[in-house]
């Protein structure tokens, strides 16, 4: 389900508590971090299931892991991500990407008025 990259942000910033330009930045670097650890067919094939300015971030990932994130955080984007992706692709994401992040992929709560719920996931 390809959303557009206002709605995704605006999504996120939701779930995380940040503020519109935080929040674009914790993405981009969760969706750079991500993309550093694919191989070159499957990081094309992951900027396809992304809105355009999303796919722009990962395609300018050069291989080069970004500064650290909050876990939170990276739970949260990675959540957002498999709620816009197919799932077929979000287990070829999960074969390829290290444990740790392939964890993160699965969609989260996606009932805005059950935040809490959503929260408590994250911990």
């Amino acid at each position: 389900m390809l959303v557009s990259t206002n709605t995704f942000l605006s999504r996120i910033a939701t779930r995380t508590g940040l503020a519109p330009d935080a929040c674009g930045h914790v993405v981009e670097q969760t969706i750079k971090t991500l993309a550093a650890q694919l191989d070159a067919q499957t990081l094309r094939e992951f900027a396809d299931n992304l809105p355009p300015t999303l796919a722009g971030w990962a395609e300018s990932s050069h291989g080069e892991l970004p500064a650290e994130l909050a876990p939170v955080h990276l739970a949260a984007v990675c959540g957002g991500l498999a709620e816009i992706m197919s799932e077929p692709f979000c287990e070829v994401l999960r074969i390829k990407l290290p444990p740790a992040l392939a964890a993160l992929l699965v969609p989260r709560e996606r009932d805005p008025a059950d935040l809490s719920a959503w929260r408590t996931q994250l911990r």
